[in-house]
């Protein structure tokens, strides 16, 4: 069986299959092991597909060796679109474990093979993805992909590449945090008064702005006027604020975009800048000429959780229109507020050149068919297109289980890890806890730990899928990733979705909507088995849509 050496007295002290799951030793060896032992059911083998491509973590997995059975094969839909439309915006659709992602990448070898068909070697191509987590896996697996021409592609995020274009010739921007922002607000809007034809129309323009969230109002100004790149209050008041929940007339308009200005304005006294404006200054720039790189190609990865100003930068800095290819789920996404793909058809126009990827190669048709049903219960959480899926694999029903406490609850998480790693010949380091916020996280982890199964705690920024340990994340961190086994824990009243009292019916109404999708990427991260928990005294309002026959609820 070629098992090195060095294995052999960990390997050699097992006395039964659990504790082959416990020991120091690589999955691929261990998986090897069992299937010597224990061979598969005839059935099974016949069934399991010969080919098994899901998305970019599947081609991270094989490059570092742990998925023996993930052939680099794409599947005839799929090597379709790698060479589709080469010339002329394109636009690839699909649902999570589609291998939207992947398609990306290989196009990036067909452009430039197309290139060097054609006698040009000096062709340049941007791959642009959201996160800085997927930014550094695209380049990695880029580099094995291409050889020698992965120096002609550069791969970045949006925003890094906006602040590199405003801070040439200058100083790096400073971009205000969150809390910053927050503050920032506030203090404008203590001492702000609307304009008004008279006093008593002052006094109603400013009830009606306090009864404005402070996160509504900087969602506003960050998706709406930043977002889009307004910079008129004409422009603002012509604007589609479809999917933003709630409804401004022209007077609510003339008053949130009169506060826009001071805040604006504080900003520039504090000498911060947004990344909004960022963005817009970068387009700006960029469109005035005076920043003269282009590239051939760009390719935009996960577009959905771009804004429209974001896309519009990317696809100036491509030579022709021609060269520019998205991929998006408008179903996962989790920042941008009243999303609506007209915003990026108008822009690109697509007409023509979209096309959908249906077939799941991640998540079991069970999990997939239980978290669609789930997002479609609500109007407006997600893409209708691609939420209608042809899942590869079969499995058994997502678990959703009530508990009286947090120590019940972690006992039946760990409990649901060992069974599924057993039943799955997987080690429990396969599996991810997924939290709602960082403190849960930190928390989960170490009483998992306590209980005797190694969890840590990871945020985006440090995650190391080759720990020897359960993943805790949080729902937002997870977003790209997956699992063979999930536990999605806290789906809580007023954690998951977090609506509060000052809300009015619109925007509780578009909270929700988010947090939905926020609670389906956590669901579809499950690649075979998935488990969701809630608190029997307080459940979120959310467990009434799984109750369905999708569900095993034991």
């Amino acid at each position: 069986m070629k098992v090195p050496t060095k294995y052999h007295a960990a390997l050699a002290s097992c006395r039964v299959e659990d504790e082959l799951l416990e020991v120091p030793v690589p999955v691929t060896l261990i998986e090897r092991i069992l299937d010597a032992l224990f061979p598969r059911p005839l059935d099974e083998v016949l069934h399991q597909p010969d080919y098994v491509l899901a998305d970019t973590e599947d081609l991270i997995k094989f490059k570092e060796g742990d998925l023996k059975t993930f052939l680099l094969r794409l599947d005839p839909d799929q090597e379709k679109l790698v060479d589709w439309a080469l010339k002329g915006p394109s636009l690839i659709k699909g649902g999570p474990g589609t291998g939207k992602s992947t398609v990306a990448l290989y196009r990036v070898r067909a452009l430039l093979e197309y290139a060097r068909r054609q006698g040009r070697a000096d062709v340049r191509v941007l791959f642009t993805t959201y996160t800085n987590a997927l930014t550094r896996v695209s380049r990695q697996l880029l580099e094995q992909l291409l050889g020698r021409d992965d120096d002609r592609v550069e791969v970045q995020t949006a925003d890094k590449l906006a602040r590199r274009i405003v801070q040439q010739g200058g100083r790096p921007p400073r971009i205000a945090i969150d809390s910053q922002l927050r503050a920032i607000l506030d203090e404008v809007r203590a001492g702000f008064s609307p304009p008004g034809s008279n006093a008593f129309d002052v006094k109603v323009r400013k009830a009606a702005l306090d009864k404005l969230r402070g996160e509504f109002l900087l969602d506003e100004f960050h998706w709406v006027i930043e977002g889009r790149g307004l910079k008129t209050l004409d422009e603002y008041l012509a604007a589609d604020r479809s999917g933003r929940g709630v409804p401004l007339r022209e007077k609510g308009r003339e008053g949130v975009w009169a506060l826009y200005q001071a805040y604006q304005d504080r900003l520039t006294c504090e000498r911060l800048m947004t990344w909004g404006q960022v963005r817009a200054k970068a387009l700006d720039v960029v469109r005035r000429g005076t920043y003269a790189e282009r590239y051939d190609a760009v390719l935009i990865d996960e577009a959905q959780d771009l804004t429209p100003t974001a896309l519009a930068l990317l696809v100036e800095l491509c030579r022709s229109p021609e060269g520019v290819y998205l991929t998006a789920d408008a179903s996962q996404s989790l920042y941008a507020r009243g999303f609506r793909w007209e915003h990026v058809h108008e822009q690109l126009q697509f007409k023509g050149r979209t096309a959908i990827l249906r077939r799941n190669y991640r998540t079991t048709r069970e999990i997939a068919s239980a978290a669609s049903a789930f997002l479609a219960a609500a109007d407006g959480a997600g893409d209708p297109e691609c939420l209608v899926q042809e899942c590869v694999f079969d499995g058994d029903q997502p678990i959703l289980r009530a508990y009286r406490d947090d120590e019940q609850a972690l006992k039946m998480a760990a409990n649901f890890i060992r069974q599924m790693g057993r039943h799955l010949r997987l080690k429990p380091q396969s599996a991810a806890v997924l939290v709602p916020s960082s403190n849960a996280g930190e928390r989960v982890a170490k009483e998992l730990s306590r209980l005797g199964l190694p969890a840590q705690f990871m945020m985006g920024k440090d995650l190391d899928l080759d720990a020897d340990a359960v993943k805790v994340l949080t729902l937002h961190s997870a977003k790209g990733l997956e699992f063979p086994i999930v536990v999605l824990h806290g789906l809580e009243e007023g954690v998951l979705p977090c609506l509060a009292d000052d809300m009015d019916e619109g925007d509780r109404a578009e909270e929700a909507r988010g947090a939905r999708r926020l609670v389906f990427v956590g669901m579809t991260r499950a690649m075979r088995g998935l488990l969701v928990m809630y608190p029997l005294e307080r459940p979120s309002p959310f467990v009434s849509d799984l109750t369905s026959g999708d569900w095993n609820l034991g």
